[in-house]
């Protein structure tokens, strides 16, 4: 009775076992979709996360990669592809943007820069108003 016990705790240890690999290219592709639909929004934190739970679905994907059919590893080597163009893609506009914020931050502070030296502020002129 023992011998039975061990092996259905076996059976069934496999049977998950092969459950989550056979699963794992979807989870992977619905990770990988739900950081293309937010990577607009996300934060600095919000990457670090992605970032570490990206880790440990590769992880995943190493531990299994030969228990995986060849149609599933190319399932998951396009969403890793497809992942890897997103966080590109977010980290080129965030060096735009960190880029224009430097750069209206230093021709604001050129007129009292001027004036620090002791000089007039080189600021334009408020427009008239014409009617």
């Amino acid at each position: 009775m023992k011998q039975f016990f061990m092996f259905m705790a076996l059976a069934v240890g496999a049977l998950v076992f092969i459950s989550c690999t056979s699963l794992l290219p979807a989870r992977i592709e619905k990770f990988v979709d739900k950081v293309e639909k937010n990577a607009p929004s996300y934060s600095e934190a919000d990457w670090d996360k992605v970032s570490d739970q990206f880790t440990k679905l590769m992880d995943q994907y190493e531990k299994s990669y030969d228990k995986l059919t060849k149609e599933d590893r190319a399932r998951i080597d396009k969403a890793v592809g497809r992942y890897r163009a997103i966080v590109l893609k977010s980290g080129v506009k965030n060096i735009i943007n960190s880029f224009d914020k430097a750069v209206k931050g230093v021709l604001g502070g050129v007129g009292g820069f001027f004036e620090g030296l002791g000089g007039k502020s080189k600021e334009p002129a408020p427009e008239a108003k014409t009617e």
